[in-house]
């Protein structure tokens, strides 16, 4: 489905491009100085561009730290509850959490209870 989306954007892009020399040249000379506008923006713009940056910069730690905290939790075996490890932002990885112990039995299954009831065919 991607594809075919792609393929009539790109169908549409290329039929809608000038075919007359002259507009070509002039269409060229508009996207020309469309992309120097775009380029020297930030020497216009500095004080737009070094907010952004700072923005971009603090998106940048809380996307890692929140990548850290998903994995964490991710590998972690579940119903156990940490006892304490936390997740160090600074260095963009998680600590290792302490050693999470076993949950134990209450002894109320037995080895029939554990079997499996069906395994498929038995081997010839």
């Amino acid at each position: 489905m991607f594809s075919i989306r792609t393929l009539a954007l790109t169908g549409l892009v290329v039929y809608m491009l000038p075919t007359d020399p002259a507009q070509q040249q002039l269409f060229m000379e508009k996207a020309m100085a469309a992309a120097h506008w775009t380029r020297t923006y930030c020497d216009r713009n500095t004080t737009s561009c070094e907010i952004a940056s700072g923005v971009w910069t603090e998106m940048k730690q809380k996307a890692s730290f929140g990548f850290a905290l998903a994995y964490d939790m991710a590998t972690r075996k579940a119903g156990t509850e940490p006892s304490g490890g936390t997740i160090d932002a600074s260095s963009e990885r998680p600590r290792a959490w302490p050693a999470l112990t076993r949950p134990t039995s209450n002894g109320t299954l037995t080895e029939d209870d554990l079997r499996p009831l069906w395994r498929g065919n038995p081997a010839p």
